[in-house]
């Protein structure tokens, strides 16, 4: 008569699913076998591996492990029963530990800002005893923390932006600093990000005198969208009654320097104004050029009405 194979139920009790160890720190695996006969023998596998085994096992057992190689292990335990019924346990995370500290890559996006620009920070540390908590830092102070989702063990390994919103211009400090789970720490090299006060909208109605021609000159900019400027250009000609106006076309704005273009009435002569605003947006001074060759200076002033 041929003898039944049963299966048997096998376990890790302990370790939990991830535990970090120093190298050649030894470690008690203990683990519950049962079988509906009997358990005639468990064996603990490592990345693979054989590592031990034990006869005719008592239901509760413990496997004691140790090893010098750093990094992750990936461990289980095989129960075979009399009958030949063979099956594995639940597997279990072994993190293997040096002693050095945290290991830290850190980019930033982008290194010169106007105040509300945020700035993305990119961190990928490393840490064999278990990355635990992240810190931003700017001129010392934290303004961003990131924290494992088991912090009493950490992760290997983490991948994270942190980000920081300028409030005032200036010039900064920046660092990331990392912790591990035995509380070994790393400040990465200070980086610099430079913070300026952003020009101010050109949005509004600018008069002046083009130079040497005497022409006046009206421009209404009427909305910015992206670096583009919408509005008009109005030149009048000295002593004549004619207003020459059209939209702007092909007109940006970059920082403080203002580009502007216009078609100017039915004779369709095209003007071109380049010109820097100052930092407080009351005026732009620049040289100006038409289409018929003549060209000069020209001083805008920002009508407030």
């Amino acid at each position: 008569m041929l003898q039944q194979v049963t299966i048997p139920q096998v376990r890790i009790d302990y370790p939990p699913g991830r535990i970090v160890i120093r190298q050649n720190q030894d470690l008690d695996i203990r683990a519950t076998a049962t079988d509906a006969t009997r358990v005639q023998r468990v064996e603990l596998w490592v990345d693979g591996l054989f590592q031990a085994a034990q006869d005719n096992p008592p239901q509760q057992f413990t496997f004691r492990w140790r090893t010098d190689r750093v990094g992750e292990h990936d461990a289980w335990v095989r129960a075979i029963s009399a009958s030949g019924g063979m099956a594995d346990s639940n597997h279990v995370t072994i993190g293997v530990a040096d002693d050095n500290p945290p290991s830290l890559e850190v980019r930033l996006d982008q290194t010169t800002v106007n105040v509300g620009t945020s700035v993305n920070v990119h961190t990928r540390a490393y840490d064999s005893k278990g990355i635990t908590r992240i810190a931003l830092l700017v001129n010392g102070g934290t303004v961003d923390t990131w924290t494992a989702p088991d912090p009493t063990i950490g992760q290997s390994s983490a991948n994270i932006t942190q980000r920081w919103t300028p409030a005032a211009p200036g010039t900064y400090n920046i660092n990331v600093q990392a912790w591990d789970s035995v509380g070994k720490t790393t400040v990465s090299p200070t980086q610099i990000v430079t913070v300026n006060q952003p020009p101010p909208s050109p949005v509004g109605t600018w008069t002046g005198q083009a130079v040497p021609t005497n022409d006046a000159v009206r421009v209404i900019i009427t909305q910015v969208t992206g670096n583009k400027l919408v509005g008009t250009l109005e030149v009048i000609p000295p002593g004549s009654p004619e207003t020459l106006a059209g939209p702007l076309q092909n007109s940006t704005i970059a920082g403080n320097r203002v580009q502007l273009e216009a078609s100017l009435g039915l004779i369709m002569v095209i003007w071109r104004l380049d010109v820097t605003m100052d930092a407080e947006g009351r005026s732009m001074t620049g040289v100006w050029y038409d289409s018929a060759g003549n060209q000069g200076t020209i001083t805008l002033i920002r009508r407030e009405f």
